[in-house]
């Protein structure tokens, strides 16, 4: 199992590459194959289509976001907000390899806009599991958005803060989530 999950991210890896190199409608299978370091035949055997592959990186980024946000819970104290208080520091974790995969996403999205219905979903999910106690749904959600918005800007590249206007932002979004 261990060679397959290797062989396994490792073609996620490359396929990342190759759609920020060139897009995901410019991305085949065999330039996939050739930057993971593969055959052809291995790479069919872990992802039997380009659309297959595409919504591997989708599902591997959701898993990311996942796990970062257990692992920032698991460090915080128990107190009514930590949920969404996780979430806004693992979606604003300055991380190479989500930004690149949250790059590569917007990429493949925009070849298959439908390659937004998990993470829509997961999202959604999300926004019902969280019960801070005073948080209602539109500031909680004002909160969550505010924290995408600045991610999204970040993976861009086109955010207008400085570090000190960040670290204020996300000082901002933790008290608010205090309800």
């Amino acid at each position: 199992m261990g060679k397959r999950k290797n062989s396994y991210d490792n073609i996620l890896n490359a396929a990342e590459a190759v759609v920020l190199k060139v897009g995901a409608a410019h991305m085949t299978l065999d330039s996939v194959a050739r930057k993971a370091g593969v055959s052809k035949g291995g790479l069919l055997y872990n992802f039997s289509t380009k659309e297959i592959l595409l919504k591997a990186m989708v599902s591997r980024l959701i898993r990311c976001f996942e796990e970062e946000r257990i692992k920032k819970i698991a460090k915080m104290k128990e107190e009514p907000a930590r949920e969404i208080k996780a979430h806004i520091l693992s979606m604003l974790a300055r991380n190479c390899r989500t930004d690149r995969s949250a790059s590569a996403l917007l990429a493949a999205i925009a070849y298959n806009p439908k390659l937004v219905e998990p993470i829509r979903k997961d999202g959604l999910k999300f926004m019902a599991e969280i019960t801070t106690p005073g948080l209602g749904f539109e500031r909680k959600a004002i909160i969550l958005l505010a924290a995408m918005g600045l991610h999204l800007q970040e993976v861009l590249q086109v955010s207008c803060l400085n570090e000190k206007q960040r670290k204020g932002v996300i000082t901002e979004l933790l008290r608010l989530s205090e309800g």
